[in-house]
């Protein structure tokens, strides 16, 4: 996946993307939240090249 989509803003589109695959009620519920989200997500990864 490109860098420039690995923002939080696009991790957390994703995530609750998945989550309305599955379970439509759930996405809109963590969606609509006002108060601290109950779920986190992180764009680390290690980018290993072999010699």
């Amino acid at each position: 996946m490109p860098s420039q989509f690995l923002t939080g803003w696009h991790l957390h589109a994703l995530f609750l993307n998945l989550v309305s695959a599955v379970n439509t009620d759930l996405s809109a519920y963590l969606h609509d939240q006002s108060h601290e989200k109950y779920f986190t997500l992180s764009p680390f990864q290690v980018s290993r090249k072999e010699a």
